[in-house]
């Protein structure tokens, strides 16, 4: 199985030699959420190695692959395809998940050199069993010359820390995946776009690199759908980013997470504890465990506090969903306010009813919090 011929990629010279450089590590993981380009990423790194004469296989999952068995049989395929395992009439469906295990682990000790195993989209097919499988796959004695490369929204439950301290992990998250400003610049001259250096770089702050948002700003201004002045007011509610955003991540949540996430949308971060306030424990500790599984394009300002901040294409899209459904934005940020203010956190509580318009509350945060001492500090 081969990833699938993708048109207009921009070469991402960066992460391709950091993934050269790494590439007899055991495990590369390659984690960030919806639109990233993980993907095109890694078909640019699967070329490359098979263009070496390199042993590669990839496997592209779905859903119904959260079966162990179906995700066992998809790997035999893989292995088929890559002459590890010989193509044979035998029907691999009829042996138990356990034998089809070590039929696999059988064959992999027998390489006489490593083999580049890809799995796109594991997200899909994430489960205990299959976190176990790969676990058996990564350490065993019998897998030397094996190298696992998961393409993820989530992480997967696999010994990261050790396989990082024995030297034998590479990982990249959204932040390593986000295009430069020259990367940019390629991208738009394949669709003829030429912006001078002051345009690209507002693009990319707009979009914060995320590889979709450029995409579909391509596409725009190659089916003269935008100028290039409308380009650089690139935002979360313009129709074609808007719909990626409502089909590809707002609509496969959970209605308490929607809820969640367009009551913080007004914020310009939040934390755990302040959804809590906002919306109740339940429906913010479901919104965190979908943050750090990775799919919510969504960045994790600290992990420890549990602080966060909206992607700012993210962040318009919520605001105008949030005013359709009748939200009121200043409320929101009027009870950020004084959720600051009992914790005695100032500058906080004045900011928000600032943005809250709430000049009156500010100057009362102000007063308590020492008046224009406060201005001094």
């Amino acid at each position: 199985m081969t990833p699938s011929t993708r048109t207009a990629q921009v070469r991402r010279v960066r992460a391709l030699h950091l993934l050269e450089q790494t590439r007899d590590r055991r495990l590369t993981l390659v984690v960030a959420p919806a639109g990233f380009g993980k993907s095109s990423l890694m078909n640019q790194h699967f070329e490359a190695l098979r263009n070496q004469g390199q042993h590669v296989a990839w496997i592209t999952l779905e859903p119904d692959d959260r079966s162990a068995m179906q995700f066992l049989l998809q790997l035999v395929g893989a292995l088929v395809v890559a002459r590890v395992i010989p193509s044979a009439a035998q029907d691999y469906s009829s042996l138990s998940a356990q034998h089809l295990t070590g039929m696999i682990l059988n064959h992999l000790q027998r390489l006489g050199r490593p083999l580049h195993l890809f799995f796109d989209d594991y997200h899909f097919a994430q489960s205990e069993e299959n976190d176990a499988i790969l676990a058996r796959l990564l350490l065993s004695p019998m897998t030397r010359n094996l190298r696992l490369l998961i393409l993820s929204r989530s992480e997967p439950r696999l010994a990261v820390s050790a396989m990082q301290l024995n030297g034998q992990l590479t990982y990249l998250k959204a932040p390593d995946l986000r295009f430069s400003a020259g990367e940019t610049q390629t991208l738009l001259a394949m669709a003829g776009v030429k912006l001078e250096k002051h345009g690209i770089e507002r693009l990319v702050e707009k979009t914060e690199g995320w590889a979709v948002a450029l995409q579909l700003a391509r596409v725009l201004l190659r089916d003269g759908a935008v100028s290039e002045e409308q380009l650089l007011e690139f935002s979360g509610t313009q129709l074609d980013i808007a719909r990626y955003l409502s089909d590809q991540v707002f609509s496969t949540l959970t209605p308490n997470v929607q809820a969640a996430l367009i009551t913080v949308a007004p914020l310009p971060q939040f934390s755990a504890e302040l959804t809590a306030e906002l919306v109740g424990p339940a429906a913010a500790e479901e919104l965190a465990d979908e943050i750090f599984s990775g799919g919510l394009p969504i960045e994790i300002v600290d992990e420890k506090t549990r602080q966060f901040k909206l992607h700012a294409v993210l962040q318009e899209f919520l605001l105008r969903e949030a005013a359709a459904r009748g939200c009121n934005a200043c409320q929101v940020r009027r009870r950020a306010a004084q959720w600051y203010a009992a914790r005695e956190n100032w500058a906080g509580a004045i900011r928000h009813a600032l943005m809250a318009e709430d000049v009156r509350l500010a100057a009362a945060f102000s007063e308590e919090a020492g008046g224009w001492r406060l201005v001094y500090a």
